[in-house]
């Protein structure tokens, strides 16, 4: 097992090179898997020429399919999840002769420190593979049928077309099912990353971590696996009310209100949830009530942050910090009233 600062070649000609920083979690990305990652590239001389950090968001590509340089997606396929390298990428397997003009001369030999956050595997399309097989079959046993002209051929064209049929939906339904369970599994290990990034203080990060995991639940075609609908409800739950704290330690008022109005807007489908996560849900819309609140009186929003305030109040009359936070906002109303008055009367003392 490699260990932090050991230097690996991975390629025979010595053309990439890995410089292990963090390990990972013994699991790979697969090939045509959609990763999510943050680097930082540098020239040889440490003039940094491109950073993922600098703007909102990972950076995503599918892996093995030849949208990032050749370096890339060899590299990347040897990292783990969660960890953190540096892949030294000769020319040939960065931007070849002509580099890329003009923060990347020619020929030049490129560093790109990566940290590999997670990934979403291609789905599979079963249903198609297994209708066509079924369409193949039925159409030889159905020509022989025809051609020999008889009744018991074209009767064993029809169950034939049948039984391959059922056999390619229930193989499509098994894999969507195992497909559903890997992204699930995924959402949470996000979600845990988050939550260690949120308590090494790296707010920027978990928000990010926390918006990817809910981002795949809330995806439409996205359906849990038989048996953790409530597993699914509620880590999408948390992943919206994590981001909203995380946005609100970092100020990002607006991204707070829009985290927490995605929960409270969003329509459960009730009957398929037990009392104990109808409970749950309120209890997340009392917090949600309380950051959005917290939000809307920092956008000085007073009228609405006092109505969710009052309403986390009405959810959960104990709830001390909503009410502690109510009248901070009334507070603040009234300051910037009579700021607002004192402006107007000296403005009318200006103009008479």
């Amino acid at each position: 097992m490699a260990t932090a600062d050991h230097i690996t070649a991975l390629t025979t000609d010595g053309g990439l090179k890995k410089r292990l920083v963090t390990a990972g979690r013994k699991k790979y990305p697969p090939s045509g898997s959609k990763v999510r990652v943050h680097y930082t590239g540098t020239l040889l001389n440490g003039t940094k020429f491109d950073s993922s950090r600098d703007r909102p968001g990972f950076f995503e590509f599918t892996l093995g399919r030849g949208q990032v340089i050749r370096g890339w997606d060899l590299g990347i396929a040897s990292m783990t999840k969660g960890e953190v390298c540096v892949l030294t990428c000769r020319h040939d397997y960065a931007y070849g002769e002509r580099g890329h003009p003009p923060t990347i001369p020619p020929r030049a030999t490129l560093q790109f420190e990566v940290e590999l956050f997670g990934w979403q595997e291609a789905h599979p399309n079963m249903a198609s593979s297994g209708l066509s097989f079924a369409a193949i079959v039925a159409a030889v046993i159905a020509i022989v049928a025809f051609s020999g002209g008889a009744r018991t051929m074209a009767t064993l064209a029809l169950v034939a077309a049948v039984t391959a049929v059922a056999a390619a939906v229930l193989a499509s339904r098994r894999m969507q099912t195992r497909h559903a369970a890997a992204v699930l599994d995924e959402v949470a290990s996000l979600k845990a990353s988050g939550t260690d990034a949120f308590g090494q203080g790296r707010y920027a990060a978990a928000l990010e971590l926390y918006a990817d995991a809910a981002d795949v639940i809330e995806e439409p075609e996205y359906r849990p696996p038989p048996g953790r609908e409530e597993e699914a409800r509620r880590l999408l739950t948390s992943c919206w009310l994590n981001r909203a704290g995380c946005a609100l330690k970092l100020g990002l008022w607006s991204d707070a209100e829009r985290s927490c109005t995605a929960l409270l807007e969003h329509t459960w489908q009730e009957d398929r949830y037990s009392a104990s996560a109808a409970l749950e849900h309120a209890r997340a819309s009392v917090k949600a009530r309380y950051r959005r609140g917290h939000a809307r009186m920092e956008l000085d929003e007073y009228d609405a942050a006092k109505d969710d305030l009052r309403e986390a109040l009405q959810l959960d009359p104990k709830a001390s910090e909503a009410r502690a936070l109510f009248a901070q906002c009334a507070e603040r109303q009234a300051a910037h009233r009579r700021q607002q008055l004192e402006a107007e009367s000296e403005l009318c003392r200006k103009m008479f």
